[in-house]
């Protein structure tokens, strides 16, 4: 893999992307069996005042190319459970 030095990313073009990621990731969850396409439906209805999905986008972050130490949390970051498993309890109903 190589990596290429690019421009930070304009407010539109995360606008575009914080659209797109969503979508492709629902619809590859329901092509292969994770999510049934019911639910993926029903995330992706439109909700007052906003639609919320469960996914964000955070553009801050910036590697440099040759920055191999820098990209070694994003994959932690990316794989980190949604919840602390240590706060979840069983419920006694």
């Amino acid at each position: 893999m190589r990596f290429r030095t690019a421009a930070a990313p304009t407010s539109d073009t995360v606008s575009v992307i914080a659209e797109q990621v969503p979508v492709r990731a629902l619809r590859c969850s329901a092509g292969s069996g994770l999510i049934e396409c019911d639910d993926v439906r029903e995330m992706r209805a439109p909700r007052s005042p906003r639609p919320n999905s469960g996914f964000s986008l955070d553009a801050t972050v910036c590697v440099a190319a040759l920055d191999r130490a820098g990209l070694k949390p994003l994959p932690r970051h990316r794989t980190r459970p949604p919840f602390a498993l240590e706060r979840l309890e069983r419920s006694r109903s």
